[in-house]
């Protein structure tokens, strides 16, 4: 039993010693009756194992906090989903970094300890941090203003698409394509943004048809007006417009201006195509030739010569 008693305590013991062992020492600076006192704070394997399993803990409750949340403003009071997640992400990194200075002020780790990382990596950390913080604080002004939202069809730079997710530090947007890219949310602030459906999603688009000369020209415009009536995705409201716009050297131009409101079920690029079919349908039925230009006829020196040759023998 003494055996045992005596390695049991120098069990502890070491234990005790290696939770107490100080890695290194900070200075800290406190204010005490008006004057500023600066004393010497260590650092033990015991302070971060602790702040350690605090900070777990506080990132699972805040985990679990922030989803039932969401659950609560979706089904209960029917808020949209998308904006609540996005809500959701934003609450819990503001509560991931609340919590971490607080466990380190609970375990009497003072935030200066991370000036030992010495000057390089400070500078360097430094940087990083600012184009972080930068991308965080424009994507906060994305939230609060609100310029596009997911699922608005929006331009920035040469990329196009669909507004999947508002990130913290970037958004998601899908091209056409169903290709997805990550933009940091500074570039919004930076660049032009076309938000194609902000206010009103309907836009206006245009398609050009060349008839051939001769063709009756008041029949060509009610059949193209026809036309769109014909698709249901073109607006009626402001209603589509047809003008004559040109005598062209191989056809007469029209230009068929119509309206559609976007969104995910409507392209304007899919619309423009039915109504060439509908169009190029309608007027083949009617007799009406959709003109094609003529080609260019290239002639090199020596078959100019020869013409010349042969008229003048001629």
């Amino acid at each position: 039993m003494d055996r045992l008693e005596v390695a049991a305590l120098s069990g502890k013991d070491a234990a005790m010693a290696i939770w107490n062992y100080e890695l290194f020492t900070a200075e800290q600076t406190i204010d005490v009756d008006g004057r500023k006192v600066t004393g010497v704070s260590s650092v033990t394997i015991g302070k971060i194992a602790r702040a350690i399993l605090i900070f777990s803990f506080g990132v699972l409750l805040a985990v679990w906090l922030g989803r039932t949340a969401e659950r609560f403003l979706v089904n209960r009071i029917g808020y949209d989903a998308m904006r609540a997640r996005i809500l959701r992400k934003w609450i819990l990194t503001l509560s991931l970094a609340i919590l971490l200075v607080s466990v380190l002020t609970w375990v009497n780790i003072p935030l200066t300890v991370f000036a030992f990382l010495g000057g390089a990596i400070a500078i360097g950390i430094g940087f990083g941090m600012q184009n972080l913080l930068k991308n965080l604080m424009s994507g906060l002004m994305l939230l609060f203003e609100r310029p596009f939202q997911p699922g608005d069809l929006i331009e920035v730079g040469n990329l196009r698409g669909t507004v999947i997710e508002i990130g913290i530090r970037s958004s998601i947007i899908r091209s056409a394509d169903g290709v997805d890219t990550l933009i940091p949310n500074s570039t919004f602030l930076e660049q032009n943004v076309t938000n194609w459906v902000l206010e009103n999603p309907a836009v206006r688009f245009k398609i050009t048809i060349g008839v051939a000369y001769g063709s009756d020209v008041r029949e060509v415009a009610r059949l193209l007006i026809e036309c769109t009536e014909r698709h249901g995705l073109v607006l009626k409201e402001p209603a589509p417009d047809v003008l004559f716009e040109d005598f062209g050297p191989d056809a007469l131009n029209f230009g068929l201006y119509y309206w559609v409101a976007i969104g995910p079920k409507a392209s304007g690029a899919k619309v423009a195509s039915d109504l060439r079919f509908i169009v190029e349908k309608s007027m083949n039925e009617h007799g009406i030739v959709i003109a094609y230009p003529q080609r260019d006829v290239h002639i090199d020196s020596a078959q100019a010569l020869k013409i010349e040759l042969v008229d003048n023998r001629q």
